[in-house]
Parts: structure tokens; sequence; C-alpha cells
């Protein structure tokens, strides 16, 4: 017969055994991963809305320049000159969407047309993709590169759009084109409002400051002249400017939008 002691002694040992296999069970379990949705990537940590230049290299023509411009809405802006083979720009306009890693953006473009391209977006630069988003290779790959163009205010004829929430119609002028534009090297703008023609000197300084000084103009008798005289107002009260892509606002001292421009 089996001594009472030692089948005591013997439960113990069982009831140890199975302790101790349940808490090797237990932390040999794997750690969940933690999630990486608030992992850094360029859609979250890069200021990469702006415009991006380059030219693309081209079969049958000397290069296709290329700017992109892309705004924080995921709306775009593509313009295209092949070189050597047409005058003619290119305009595509559409919407744009992320990748999961938040690194690449495809372009989706309005017209059936238009091209989808892939762009990696890295530190003041976009990577023109293949079409499975690969980077493209072989002894060109270099020249898939766009660079981000800070000084987009200059040398531009900047197309006026609106004025204190009005609608500039050319129909009501004399059909000319309102604009704008800055030269860098002079620190002079040139502008109309569909009538007389208005130059006169800049200052740009920090923060996106911006001052016009009295300048002179032309001195047409129009039709209508109320479109010249809110041009000569939003001149004399900006104070600010800002640049979305291919749009220029020129704001007032309290930063209200007076004038829309665009590229």
């Amino acid at each position: 017969m089996i001594n009472k002691n030692a089948l005591k002694k013997l439960r113990n040992i069982s009831l140890l055994s199975v302790s101790i296999i349940t808490l090797s069970l237990t932390s040999c379990k794997s750690t969940p991963k933690s999630s990486f949705s608030d992992e850094h990537n360029a859609k979250n940590s890069l200021d990469y809305n702006g415009i991006y230049n380059g030219v693309l290299p081209c079969a049958d023509c000397d290069g296709i320049a290329t700017s992109v411009y892309i705004n924080k809405d995921n709306t775009y802006v593509l313009k295209q000159n092949y070189q050597g083979k047409s005058t003619t720009t290119i305009l595509e306009e559409g919407s744009y969407s992320w990748n999961n890693e938040g690194n690449t953006i495809t372009l989706k473009p309005k017209t059936k047309n238009g091209q989808t391209l892939k762009f990696f977006i890295s530190e003041n630069r976009i990577f023109m993709l293949d079409q499975d988003g690969k980077r493209i290779t072989g002894s060109l790959k270099d020249h898939y590169t766009l660079t981000k163009n800070y000084a987009t205010i200059f040398d531009k004829k900047w197309k006026l759009k609106e004025m204190y929430g009005i609608q500039f119609d050319k129909s009501k002028t004399t059909k000319k084109e309102g604009y704008i534009s800055f030269d860098d090297k002079t620190k002079r703008f040139t502008g109309n409002a569909g009538c007389n023609q208005m130059n006169g000197g800049f200052d740009i300084s920090a923060d996106n400051k911006i001052d016009f000084m009295q300048g002179i103009s032309t001195m047409m008798a129009c039709e209508n002249m109320e479109a010249e005289q809110s041009f000569a107002k939003v001149l004399k009260n900006a104070k600010f400017y800002e640049l979305q892509s291919n749009k220029l606002f020129l704001l007032d001292s309290n930063k209200k939008v007076i004038a829309k421009f665009v590229d």
C-alpha cells in the first residue's frame, strides 16, 4: 500500500509542475505589436505643399519642363511644356491620394486624357515613380526629380480673379486681362485691372509682409472705372501676402483676403 504522506507529496509536486508550465506558456506569448498609425511620415511631418519644378526626360524632345502645384486640400495643378517641340503649355488639374505609408501621392486628373502620375514625397523634393510606384532606375534616374520652389511670387503674371469678394469681369472693362507681376531684380510691380497700366515699387519683409509704394499710372478714360478703383484700393491696403501653390492672396492689416490671383 502507498503511504498517505507519499500521496500528499506526489499531489503537491503535480500542482507545482502545472503552475510552472502555465507560467512558462503565459510568459512565452508574444506582446501585441503597437500601432504605427502615429509614426512620422511625409504626410504628417513635412511641409510638402507648394510648387515643384524640374525638367523630366523626353524621348522625342529636349525635355519636359514640369511644374506640380501640390495643395493642402488634396488638389493639384500640373503644368508641362515639351521643350523644342511645342510652345503649348499642357495644364491638368485634379486631386491626389496618399498611400498607406504616407510617403507617396498619386495624381488623379479630372479628365480621362490626363496623366495618372505617382510621386515620392521627400524634404523639398519629389521623385517621379513608375506606374508600379517604384523608383525609376537607369542612367537618367536623377532627372526624375522635381525641386520645391520658394520664390514663387516673382517673375510670374498673376491673373486677377477677385477683389473684396467681387469676381473680376474683364468684359465690363476694356476686355483686358487683369493681373499683377513682381520683378525681383528691380523690386517693381506692374498691374492692370482692365484699363490703365499701373506700376511702382514694392517691399517684401519677414512674415510675408508686403508694402506697395505710390506708383504711376496711364491716364486712359474707361467706361467702367470701378474695377480700377478697387485695384488701387487693394494696393493701398495690402499688408500681407499668402501663397497657396498656384494662388496668390493679398491681405489687409487684419489678414483678411482683399484680392485673389492665380498663376
